[in-house]
């Protein structure tokens, strides 16, 4: 059986290095579901970076595994003695292989019951403990005469009784799950630290996935002192080093950051963490770009009713104009109890005053991707589910045309209703009455009208509306137009798939618990990405599509915690059509018309061409019906000029959206700095966006130095070569493209050739 200290001793026997870097690798290659809990290398250095700042001279961690928090908070902080225990045997074999583990003390034992036992202070206890482990162990505390034994999970007991060995200017820095900040059984921690003296002052946010795959539980760095200070200061982890570094200045100084990511400082009493802070401002920023302004819930909302206990739960008795929202999940909220799904129990009765409000307007608003975020400002517990205390202290937002225009609206979507209803009749009376085609088409003519279609087309990002648009004005053979298509869905599949890729490639840890998986799709494909194919993005594509799809509607909120850090956004409604399986299943029936009629050695009679482009132009119409005008929530830009001002990056980028070129420059902010001539994916209402990698580029054509769009066909002996799929006067460009070959390279070892 392969164990750790086996592949150690194995690359200790060839004098290889081993470093927490190959143990980190070793850990996520061989181990990817059951191997240890390792701080990632620039989390570690993170908090050595904010150890140092106290200048501690006797260090404990207690839980230490392997070192990769201990080894670099020993090398960058240099203390008088550093003690770290490990309760595994096993680890003791691994530890003096590992370059820079000479001068730690190891001590196999387990840390909470070392402390327990003994009376050593320390200047700083630093560790991050095992995640929801509970213990037999107790830790007992003498308080106004009285002894007092807790009881509970491993990383609170630890924290508690770090509290009574630390001097008195000592500090914990700890890793924990995220119940810490606003468990029942972590509040009578927090009770009893603070009759000790301590209390929690900072708390920094790492992104969903950290520890991903071991786990994809939501963690904190927390920092305990001795304070009588009621705030806790907090921020969030970033993948920028110079976002980190302002983040580490401002916990020195307790000082608000430019934005909340760079730090902030908030009432103890109210803090859940930092999402909810973070969503919170998320919630205020669509608000203002949908033109909602917020309005105290119990201005609007005369009575709020909440659920009973389960097994009593029969409804609520109906008041006009109410809205029923269901207090986990996105189920749907709405005006009409009977429409909530059966099983559902735990939802609220929320009784809108008709002077304000029209419950039709505030159900809808609900169900929005806004609705969503706002909802989830509103969770809490280890099943996320609605507060009633938080929901009656939030904001219900309403338009700014009062309540006239929310009647206006409300009406005008039930005239949408009419007509999809409409829609449906006239396609029933088609089955029933083939006959009738002629007559029905005339009425629907509209719907499908050429503006329309080209409004559409506005709405896309120019890879793909680009290739739209020459194949709507395209007059030659049928056989020509749906050649055009086909190069059409062939950028689409590339373009989804490097998009995929990206998202994935964004966050290291992320990227390592997918690759081999994703490399093994490619293998059994017998595709690659150093010969990219048709195949080889639908491959890619419907890899990443069902992985992510699993993980948004996976019922642990860290999972869809994970995909939302990972592509940028949380907008829910256009990540399920981004991960929508017909998409995929439509692009994969289109490889198959590619390859059946696209290569054919023979003529192509007209009736076979006119059919297989009707065909594709249905295909076409399936996918405007699942994006709809959704790529205007999740926007294509090209970064150029830029100034850096109060924690915030101004930029003033090109617009790659909609068929037009030259393309449109405005200014856009963002917290993390977006890398100069990259394309970038940015939800409107997200302060960070998300890096395209260089498969897709917006070049200017070598003969005619128009600006085209480009995408990567493959990595030969002269060159990389790049495709342009609708720009005849230069449809091809080969260099070197540096960038892309490091892509490629760092892809390859894992690659099949063949």
């Amino acid at each position: 059986m392969l164990t750790m200290p086996l592949i150690i001793e194995a690359l200790a026997d060839e004098e290889l290095k081993i470093d927490l870097e190959v143990l980190r690798f070793i850990n996520t290659r061989f181990f990817p579901r059951h191997g240890l809990c390792l701080t990632p290398k620039d989390v570690a250095q993170f908090i050595a970076e904010i150890v140092l700042q106290y200048s501690p001279r006797k260090i404990i961690d207690p839980w230490a595994n392997l070192g990769s928090l201990a080894l670099p908070l020993y090398e960058r902080v240099k203390p008088k003695c550093l003690d770290a225990y490990s309760p595994n045997a096993v680890e003791e074999e691994i530890w003096d292989f590992i370059q820079g583990s000479k001068g730690i003390n190891l001590r196999i034992g387990d840390g909470l019951d070392a402390l327990i036992s003994g009376q050593s202070q320390f200047d700083a206890v630093v560790s991050c403990p095992p995640f929801g482990m509970r213990t037999n162990l107790s830790v007992e505390l003498e308080q106004d005469g009285k002894k007092t034994r807790f009881k509970g999970e491993y990383a609170h007991l630890l924290i508690l009784e770090s509290c009574k060995h630390l001097s008195a200017d000592g500090l914990g820095v700890f890793i924990v799950s995220n119940n810490f900040l606003w468990s029942l059984s972590a509040e009578r921690i927090k009770i009893a630290m603070a009759k000790l003296g301590f209390r929690m002052t900072v708390a920094i946010e790492l992104p969903a996935g950290t520890f991903a795959p071991v786990t994809g539980i939501h963690c904190h760095i927390v920092i305990i002192e001795k304070t009588e200070d009621e705030s806790v200061f907090t921020g969030k982890f970033s993948s920028s080093e110079e976002s980190r570094k302002d983040l580490l200045k401002n916990i020195k100084k307790r000082k608000d950051g430019s934005n909340i990511e760079e730090g902030v400082s908030v009432p103890r009493q109210s803090f859940r963490g930092f999402s909810s802070i973070d969503l919170a401002e998320q919630s205020k920023r669509m608000a203002t770009l949908q033109e909602l302004v917020p309005k105290p819930f119990l201005s609007v909302i005369k009575e709020l009713n909440t659920p009973g206990p389960a097994k009593d739960a029969n409804g609520f008795q109906h008041i006009e104009n109410s809205v029923y929202l269901p207090q986990m999940g996105s189920t749907p909220a709405t005006t009409v109890q009977e429409d909530l799904p059966e099983k559902l129990k735990s939802y609220f009765q929320l009784v809108i005053d008709p002077e304000v409000a029209d419950a039709e307007f505030i159900a809808g608003m609900l169900n929005t991707p806004f609705g969503q975020i706002l909802r989830d400002t509103l969770r809490s517990g280890t099943i996320p589910r609605i507060s009633a205390e938080l929901l009656r202290e939030s904001s219900i937002y309403l338009p700014k045309g009062g309540r006239k225009l929310q009647t206006k609206l409300v009406k005008f979507r039930k005239k949408l209703s009419f007509l999809r209803d409409q829609v449906n009749e006239f396609e029933s009376r088609l089955w029933s009455k083939p006959s009738s085609v002629v007559s029905l088409e005339e009425s629907v003519t509209k719907i499908f009208s050429n503006e329309r279609y080209e409004d559409w087309l506005e709405t896309l990002p120019f890879p793909l509306a680009s290739i739209l648009w020459v194949c709507h004005i395209e007059e030659g053979s049928s056989k020509r137009k749906y050649e055009c298509k086909i190069h059409f869905f062939e950028a689409l599949a590339q373009f989804l798939g490097v998009l995929h890729l990206s998202a994935y490639k964004s966050e290291s840890n992320s990227w390592e618990s997918v690759q081999e998986d994703m490399n093994d799709a490619l293998r059994n494909g017998r595709v690659s990405l150093r010969m990219a194919t048709f195949g080889t993005w639908v491959t890619l594509l419907g890899f990443f599509s069902k992985k992510s799809r699993s993980q948004l509607n996976h019922e642990k909120e860290e999972e869809r915690e994970a995909i939302y850090e990972l592509y940028k956004t949380r907008n829910q409604d256009f990540l399920n059509k981004l991960f929508s399986k017909k998409i995929v299943s439509i692009i994969t029936e289109v490889n198959k018309i590619r390859n059946d009629w696209l290569g054919h050695t023979g003529i192509v009679a007209e009736m076979d061409a006119s059919r297989i482009n009707e065909e594709l132009d249905q295909k076409i119409q399936e996918v405007r019906g699942i994006f709809g005008i959704s790529w205007n929530d999740y926007q294509l830009w090209l970064p150029g000029n830029s100034r850096y001002s109060d924690g915030s990056h101004e930029y003033r980028a090109k617009k790659i959206m909609g068929t037009r070129t030259p393309f449109v420059t405005e200014s856009v902010s963002v917290i993390q700095p977006m890398e100069d001539g990259q394309l970038q994916f940015k939800d409107p209402s997200e302060a960070r966006a998300l890096k395209v990698l260089p498969f897709v580029k917006i070049l200017p054509s070598p003969k005619t130095q128009e600006n085209a769009c480009y995408f990567y066909n493959r990595k030969g002996k002269t060159g990389i070569r790049f495709l342009s799929y609708y720009f005849e006067g230069d449809s091809k460009v080969t260099e070197e493209f540096g960038d892309v070959a490091s892509v490629i390279e760092n892809l390859e070892p894992d690659i099949s050739d063949s």
